[in-house]
Formats: C-alpha cells, structure tokens, sequence
C-alpha cells in the first residue's frame, strides 16, 4: 500500500487541494505530515488557512511498470 496526505487549503474567498510525496504506511504519512507537512503547505501557501487534512490510501500498485487505470 502507499500513501498521501492530501490538504484542505482555504482563503476566506477560495479553496484548493494540495498532496504531499508518497509513504510507504500510513504512520510514516502521519508522522511527516504533523512534524513537516503542514509548516512545509503553510510556507508554501501563505495566503491560505489548512482546513483539514487526512493520509489516503491508493491500494495495491504496482512500483513497476504502467498502472492500468
């Protein structure tokens, strides 16, 4: 499994989505997400408020080859 934490971002007019790299478990996503994410998205984006934020799964894939979608 990988995955992702994926960004709620908002200013008072507007709302957009931001994603981070890949991890190789959820834990990994959380830990990296809370101690340099979320400093790493406000820096990045400071026009914006972090409204919410989760790790996602995207399953089995595979590291080698095309992925078939």
């Amino acid at each position: 499994m990988i995955w992702a934490a994926i960004f709620l971002l908002c200013t008072p007019s507007d709302c957009m989505t931001a994603g981070s790299p890949l991890f190789k478990s959820k834990e990994e996503c959380e830990y990296s997400t809370v101690v340099y994410g979320l400093g790493l998205v406000s820096d990045n984006f400071p026009d914006h408020v972090v409204m919410a934020w989760m790790c996602v799964t995207f399953g089995k894939i595979p590291m080698s080859g095309k992925v078939k979608l």
